[in-house]
């Protein structure tokens, strides 16, 4: 296979704007498959709604096609409408450039990626007008006139697809990392509320084995539990009053924004507060291995922090008692989201006080079957963090094709040759 030059031709020379208008809501009863930014931001794709339903004019789509949103052009979203049926109605938003092929030659799918690529994008934005960058636009009929590289028919085809199958294994990883997010929620509940029995097993429900339960004011617990307060299994250190001043080095300063995995390290934190101000203020330190859980707005969001940090009065720190694991805690007080958040006093935002942090009931096994709990969630989290990570080599192998082949920067006959 030949490296033949790429021509330079015009975007125009290979699509052309479709402008058929339509008004859904003049068919009321009809389905119509409607491309909006809103749809796209949200799954990727179309809704289903009734004619009735979708307001103002759309764009008509009768053949294959390819959407580029007008709108911010920066964050690119694009869309190929590859199969029409002809008992389907399809329309877009006028948001969206509605692209269609000249010939039935051209790869759609290679399309895609080029006017998703980054440096396409940045073009796009330096033609755009408007007050701020998310209501900025560009003129449709501006994008036919840029010229570009084209490589040939054969190469769109085989640049398509390396990146479409790199497409489909990050779509295959995200899926499993979904699946394990929502697996890991109902072993959250069946941990926390019927634990480990002596086997290391997952203890039956109640219906089926109702000896192993007794009732008390949460409901039903295993038998061997206690219910027991945060006050009374760990104790609490309030933020000073003090508002630090930040710098580059000293101890980290945490805020709600850092209690994202389930651990918080220094390397994860870039504020800082230095330790001469401590010494000289009502600033607190709270120890290594401390459970933070944020009181205001969102509830139930904790970490584990694994250094000497400082937090302010937005967070409120756990410290352990013995007989208490602290990532069993902290899965726990996750787990009691919803029961804190009713708690929680309302004024201009909701806040959760000292006392309130201190009176979470919750139903407390044995040291011994916290342990055996936290180690079997611990064990999907580092299965969700695996997959997390590959997806994200993924994506960044994809970027780096991406700048690679499709600016001609590596020649896809090259990776074609090399592989075989």
């Amino acid at each position: 296979m030949s490296k033949l030059p790429w021509d330079m031709q015009k975007i125009g020379d290979v699509f052309r704007i479709n402008t058929v208008s339509v008004l859904p809501n003049t068919f009321p009863s009809s389905l119509f498959y409607h491309h909006s930014l809103p749809a796209w931001d949200e799954c990727g794709g179309p809704v289903v709604e009734p004619g009735i339903a979708i307001e103002s004019n759309k764009t008509a789509l009768k053949v294959p096609c390819i959407l580029v949103s007008k709108l911010n052009p920066r964050k690119p979203r694009v869309s190929v409408v590859a199969n029409i049926p002809t008992d389907q109605n399809h329309c877009t938003s006028t948001e969206f450039v509605c692209m269609e092929p000249a010939t039935d030659s051209v790869p759609l799918s290679f399309w895609r990626h080029f006017f998703s690529h980054k440096q396409f994008s940045n073009r796009l934005d330096r033609i755009a007008i408007g007050s701020t960058n998310s209501h900025k636009r560009y003129s449709p009929k501006e994008l036919l006139f840029f010229s570009i590289k084209i490589p040939t028919i054969p190469e769109q085809q085989n640049i398509a697809q390396i990146l479409d199958t790199l497409d489909t294994q990050i779509q295959k990883t995200e899926a499993l990392i979904a699946k394990l997010e929502k697996i890991k929620e109902g072993l959250l509940h069946d941990l926390l509320t019927r634990g480990i029995d002596q086997n290391g097993q997952l203890r039956p429900t109640p219906e089926h084995a109702p000896e192993l339960y007794k009732e008390t004011a949460l409901g039903l617990i295993p038998k061997e539990w206690d219910i027991r307060t945060t006050g009374e299994i760990s104790r609490s250190i309030v933020p000073g009053r003090d508002k630090p001043q930040l710098s580059n080095t000293g101890v980290p300063w945490i805020t709600i924004s850092d209690l994202i995995e389930n651990r918080v390290t220094k390397s994860t934190l870039g504020l800082y507060v230095d330790e001469r101000q401590i010494r000289t203020s009502m600033i607190r330190t709270i120890p290594a291995g401390s459970v933070i859980m944020s009181c205001v707005g969102e509830f139930g969001v904790t970490s584990i922090t694994e250094c000497k940090t400082i937090i302010n009065q937005q967070l409120h720190c756990f410290i352990v008692n013995t007989g208490i694991n602290a990532d069993w805690l902290m899965y726990s007080l996750r787990q009691k989201k919803n029961t804190i958040d009713r708690s929680a006093t309302q004024t201009t935002i909701k806040y959760l006080n000292k006392a309130g942090c201190e009176s979470i009931v919750l139903p407390t096994p044995s040291l011994d079957e916290q342990i055996s709990i936290v180690s079997q969630i611990s064990s999907l989290d580092r299965r969700i963090g695996k997959e997390k990570k590959y997806s994200d080599k993924l994506g960044k192998t994809k970027v780096g094709l991406m700048d690679d082949l499709l600016t001609g920067r590596v020649r896809v006959t090259t990776l074609l040759k090399d592989a075989v």
